[in-house]
């Protein structure tokens, strides 16, 4: 059987890289005076990644900025345990709301978030000036009310 583990991690770049492959655009061009709070990782034994997730602030407000699994291991509930780690973070830090960017929404509405209507998130994410909207990414800004 096979044992995978949650573990907060300070490897950012490492989660990065591995969103990337998955055709999530983590530049830096979208985070000037982001703060990355806490990343974690799902390792299969001893250190195989197989998942990972990123928490950030952006002005003021809590985004969800990254997250992703091995293709074979999708649809496992990983997802949903990553989401609630964050989400648990988040209380703990008096959060009132999550916001994220999303590739594939019909998941984040199974775990709580809804789209925003109009420009209430503003300016948190530079969706508009990627490369790959319209191509390849067809984002939906959402949120989550805790």
């Amino acid at each position: 059987m096979l044992r995978f583990m949650l573990k907060e991690t300070d490897e950012y770049d490492r989660l990065a890289e591995f969103m990337t492959r998955f055709g999530l655009d983590l530049s830096d061009k979208d985070r000037v005076g982001d703060q990355v709070l806490k990343c974690w990782k799902v390792v299969q034994e001893p250190d195989f990644l197989t998942g990972g997730i990123i928490l950030s602030k952006r002005q003021g407000e809590f985004i969800l900025d990254g997250i992703a699994v091995d293709a074979p291991l999708r649809r496992t509930g990983m997802g949903r345990i990553m989401v609630n780690k964050l989400v648990t973070e988040v209380r703990k830090l008096d959060g009132k709301r999550i916001y994220l960017a999303a590739k594939d929404p019909e998941f984040f509405e199974k775990v709580g978030f809804s789209e925003v209507e109009g420009n209430e998130a503003g300016n948190l994410f530079t969706c508009s000036g990627c490369g790959q909207k319209g191509d390849t990414c067809f984002p939906r800004i959402m949120k989550m009310e805790l």
